[in-house]
């Protein structure tokens, strides 16, 4: 597990976060100077208080060590840059600004322990793969596939849980994969998904069987919106089925289909009984 901290993300943005121990001794102003009756005493201990705070409000929901590390990464970088504006030090601070950038376009996304569980395919792969109809369905699949844009924040963060769950839950018939959609709009488009920069669709993770769509989240209520989700461990393991042996799975959800058709059927019956006699009645009155 060690070897995870030592890709360049981390040491990266450690190292910008360790940058403030020197900067604070040698930009000017008075940042660092004792204030009499206030209770943060210093600028900078204010800066650094009121960030942390609104980081502790913000990572007691991280799903990961990831999203933890990230929130950590991002509020002390805003601390510090607040703490360079502070000093009224504004070429330090585009400097500062450039550098940040910079790791933003060219810092390679790191890889999360399970990441070699999940399969990332393009949209030829995925119809090859997820939506090919087998000719036995006592041997097809169950794929669970993270919809996902290489500029979507919250799938980045989304990816080490998808990968965890893909080591703990991988087998010969439950398989996990990743594809973007922001490259494949062909596959967004046929599964209604809003890849715009607004989108509540990001990350969707849809559960497939014998090619078909059978689970999904985010979900759509009664007047076709999508409901936020808040993705939890425990939440996409149960449902998911992921907490439960293949062949019950599976068994769960031709039992849901079956339900679903008959549902469906009994609908369409009472539509027809319900038009027909409504035609009567016009019949009878006329």
């Amino acid at each position: 597990m060690w070897w995870w901290w030592c890709q360049a993300y981390y040491l990266v943005n450690i190292a910008i976060l360790g940058s403030w121990a020197y900067l604070r001794t040698v930009v000017p102003g008075n940042i660092r100077e004792v204030r009499e009756g206030h209770w943060f005493q210093t600028q900078e201990r204010e800066v650094f208080l009121l960030v942390g705070f609104g980081l502790l409000a913000k990572a007691r929901r991280a799903s990961s060590l990831h999203e933890y590390a990230y929130k950590i990464f991002l509020y002390g970088k805003v601390a510090i840059g607040l703490c360079l504006a502070r000093c009224g030090n504004y070429a330090l601070l585009a400097l500062y600004a450039a550098v940040l950038a910079a790791t933003f376009v060219f810092l390679p996304t790191p890889s999360f322990p399970g990441h070699q569980y999940v399969d990332t395919f393009d949209a030829a792969r995925f119809a090859e793969h997820v939506l090919r109809i087998p000719n036995d369905q006592k041997s097809a699949p169950l794929w669970l596939v993270m919809f996902s844009a290489d500029w979507c924040e919250t799938c980045a963060l989304a990816q080490p849980l998808f990968c965890s769950l893909a080591a703990e839950h991988t087998s010969r018939r439950r398989k996990f994969a990743l594809i973007d959609v922001s490259k494949n709009p062909t596959i967004a488009r046929r599964f209604n998904i809003d890849v715009s920069h607004k989108t509540l669709q990001l990350p969707t993770f849809a559960l497939f069987f014998a090619g078909r769509e059978k689970l999904r989240l985010p979900y759509f209520d009664e007047a076709n919106r999508v409901v936020k989700t808040k993705f939890a461990r425990s939440a996409l393991q149960s449902f998911f089925l992921l907490d439960t042996p293949v062949k019950d799975a599976v068994a769960t959800i031709k039992r849901r289909d079956a339900q679903k058709a008959q549902a469906n059927a009994d609908t369409y019956v009472d539509a027809k009984l319900a038009a027909a006699a409504s035609s009567s009645s016009s019949s009878k009155s006329e």
